[in-house]
Formats: C-alpha cells, structure tokens, sequence
C-alpha cells in the first residue's frame, strides 16, 4: 500500500515573516483524509498537530507524514506532547526525536515534553 501525504503551504495567508504554515494529509483509498499533521515552519519548524484516525493506525501513516515534514525541512524540528503519552514519545523517540525541554503544568493532564529532531545529525 503506497501512503502519501499531500502538502497544502499557507505561504499567501497573514502570518510572521519568518513563519508560515504546512499541512499534510494521509488519505485512505477513497482519497478522504484519515491523518494530517500541521506545522508551523520557520527556521525551526514546529508539529503543532499530528493527528491519525484511531481506525487507521499502526499502518505507518504518522511515520509517512514524518517522513514529509522531516525531508522538507530546512533545519529542526520541535514538537510537544504530553509526558504521560508514551505512544506519541515512542513514535517521535524511534523517529530520532530527542527530549529538549519539560514544562510541569504544559497541559491539563500534567507535564508536557519538547522532543526535538535535528535532521543535520540524522543518518
């Protein structure tokens, strides 16, 4: 099964001048998205969002919308997820992400962790 991620960059839309935003949608074979990942990208580019239908994981899609995000990117890459969801740090941590930073009162649940991926230092 071939999964794509399809690039929509918001470059004309208001936003810093350094900064602009890209979303990436896996889609399933119907071509209705199943998973997106949102950034904000700029010299460093932040996952805001990556997101897969529960119905749809374990295929590979949120490695695929990595793959995209880290191959487009021109320098780091910084996300944030909850300390307590180890599905999510498992994914970024495999991926090469790396802890950077701990905020105790991050999210309503409790801690929050800044994983980074440097892709100069990858391969």
């Amino acid at each position: 099964m071939a999964l794509n991620a399809l690039s929509t960059d918001a470059a004309s839309l208001p936003s810093r001048v350094d900064e602009t935003w890209q979303l990436l949608v896996t889609p399933e074979s119907t071509d209705e998205p199943v998973g997106y990942l949102l950034a904000i990208v700029g010299s460093t580019t932040h996952i805001a969002e990556l997101v897969v239908d529960p119905a749809f994981r374990r295929q590979q899609r949120a490695t695929a919308l990595l793959d995209s995000i880290c191959a487009s990117a021109s320098g780091p890459i910084t996300v944030c997820v909850a300390a307590e969801n180890s599905a999510a740090r498992s994914l970024y941590e495999q991926y090469g992400f790396r802890q950077a930073g701990r905020r105790p009162d991050q999210f309503d649940s409790g801690a929050g962790l800044t994983l980074r991926f440097d892709p100069e230092n990858e391969g």
